[in-house]
């Protein structure tokens, strides 16, 4: 079964968060980098606002495994 827009939205976010995490990165350090507040990267990671407008940041802080994982998006979806 195909999935869903938000649905592959929300594994990817699940994803960036769960690496972010095994590489020991904070919020506040993202956040920093992105400059936003930690609240307010805490509700991209949660989902309520969009990671759209900061996706190349994040890759380069979190990493490169972020557009790996949007390209297998693309082939499953």
């Amino acid at each position: 079964m195909k999935k869903s827009f938000d649905e592959l939205n929300l594994e990817f976010i699940e994803y960036a968060r769960n690496l972010r995490k095994e590489k020991g990165i904070t919020q506040k350090e993202v956040a920093e980098i992105l400059g936003v507040s930690r609240s307010m990267y805490a509700r991209v990671e949660s989902g309520l606002s969009s990671y759209f407008p900061y996706l190349d940041k994040m890759t380069a802080i979190i990493g490169p495994e972020l557009i790996s994982f949007r390209s297998e998006e693309r082939r499953v979806g």
